[in-house]
């Protein structure tokens, strides 16, 4: 969901030609892998940091939940 949603901002922004190419490179920057195969103009070159930061974010939050669901799972089982 997060993906879409920088990749509906980058579409909005007019950053990237085609749609595909905005979700190719919101993914690319949201999962901090940076191919670097498409890369933004220099005034929008922030939003990618930015994505990258917000990919790792979501991603602890996942994991921290992800964590507490099998510890509550493994609780009620004892």
């Amino acid at each position: 969901v997060s993906i879409l949603a920088w990749a509906i901002a980058f579409d909005a922004l007019d950053i990237f030609p085609t749609w595909d190419t905005s979700i190719y490179f919101s993914a690319v920057a949201f999962t901090t892998l940076g191919f670097g195969d498409v890369i933004p103009p220099d005034e929008w070159r922030q939003l990618a940091g930015m994505c990258a930061a917000h990919g790792l974010l979501v991603f602890g939050v996942s994991s921290a939940a992800l964590v507490e669901v099998f510890r509550q799972s493994f609780e009620e089982r004892d």
